[in-house]
C-alpha cells in the first residue's frame, strides 16, 4: 500500500492475520522477510457489522516510523481498496491472484 510523502511515496507490505492488517516497509521485507519489523497495525472490530452495518478500526504505529498523518492516510488507503469501489478492490484481487497482471502505477494514480 503506497503512502505519499512530500518527496514521493513509500510502500508498505501488509499481511492479514485474523482481524489485523500488519504492515512493514517493503524494502525491509525484501531484505529479510522473516525478521521484517511491523511498523503499523490496523485492527478491525467487526462486532457491530451484523446489527449496525458498522466496523470500527484502530491503528497503532510502532517504532515511530510513521507520522500520525501518514498513519491516517494509510488507514484511508486500506479502506479505499478493501471497501471502496469494485474497481479499487479488483486491484487487490489482481495483486493476490494474478501478480503478473498487477499494475502498481494504477494504484499510485488512485491514492491521494
Amino acid at each position: 500500500v503506497p503512502v505519499r510523502r512530500e518527496k514521493g511515496f513509500f510502500v508498505l507490505l501488509s499481511q492479514w492475520q485474523d482481524k489485523h492488517f500488519i504492515f512493514t516497509y517493503l524494502e525491509e521485507y525484501k531484505k529479510d522477510p522473516g525478521n521484517a519489523k511491523p511498523f503499523f497495525s490496523l485492527t478491525v472490530f467487526d462486532e457491530l457489522v451484523e446489527k449496525k452495518g458498522l466496523a470500527l478500526l484502530r491503528g497503532e504505529v510502532y517504532f515511530q516510523q510513521l507520522s500520525m498523518k501518514e498513519a491516517n492516510q494509510l488507514m484511508k488507503n486500506v479502506q479505499k481498496f478493501y471497501q471502496g469501489s469494485e474497481r479499487d478492490y479488483k486491484l487487490v484481487e489482481t495483486f493476490n491472484k494474478s501478480p503478473r497482471d498487477f499494475d502498481f502505477n494504477e494504484v499510485l494514480r488512485r491514492v491521494p
